[in-house]
């Protein structure tokens, strides 16, 4: 095989392996929602089943899986309403709220660390004498 071909299928196989690795990382809507509900549950945010029909039709009307902020008796919440997946309401004190910031902070690192270092691991991979332009 040529050198200049050789050179060509490396770094062709590297956008693959990368491609790969990046539709694999992606989540769909629900997973997001999860993964959002546990870092949630987990500062110390309090979850609220809309367990009547008329509760589900108030949150549906609510804005969706964003954090809001929310005043009541003087004080402020932070309000994360999901009527698709849980059809839940989580609500926390600013307390909470930091909690979940630094949590998430720190999850976003982790997943930012993996993603580099598989990323790496894909453009060192020596292929050496495969010959992929052949039939196997």
């Amino acid at each position: 095989m040529k050198p200049a071909m050789n050179i060509y299928l490396r770094k062709f196989f590297i956008v693959i392996g990368i491609t790969i690795v990046s539709v694999a990382c992606m989540k769909s809507p629900n997973q997001r929602a999860i993964d959002t509900e546990r870092l949630l549950a987990a500062s110390g945010f309090k979850m609220r089943l809309a367990d009547t029909p008329e509760k589900l039709t108030h949150i549906e009307a609510l804005t969706q899986r964003q954090i809001l902020v929310h005043q009541s008796k003087g004080e402020l919440l932070y309000v994360y309403v999901d009527a698709e997946y849980c059809q839940c309401v989580y609500a926390g004190s600013a307390e909470a709220y930091r909690r979940y910031k630094t949590l998430a902070r720190e999850e976003k690192l982790s997943v930012e660390d993996r993603r580099e270092a598989d990323e790496d691991t894909a453009r060192e991979m020596d292929w050496g004498d495969w010959r992929f332009n052949q039939s196997w």
